[in-house]
């Protein structure tokens, strides 16, 4: 790498910098505030498939009614 390509590399790094915001020490919630225990798996469609993207919450309330 150039020092020139380093040194946009690391002002580039600086501007995210500013914009970063620290998440640690913070839940993740529904839309309704319910709080998500399990952020750390996903639902893959097969062995090696695609992640699924589900709103179990919606489910319920669209079917419970």
């Amino acid at each position: 790498m150039r020092h020139e390509e380093a040194v946009e590399k690391d002002e580039k790094q600086r501007q995210l910098d500013q914009h970063r915001v620290d998440l640690q020490g913070t839940r993740l919630t529904t839309d309704q505030g319910v709080l998500i225990d399990d952020t750390d798996n996903s639902l893959q469609a097969g062995e090696r498939g695609p992640t699924v993207h589900r709103h179990y919450d919606r489910d319920v309330a669209m079917f419970s009614a």
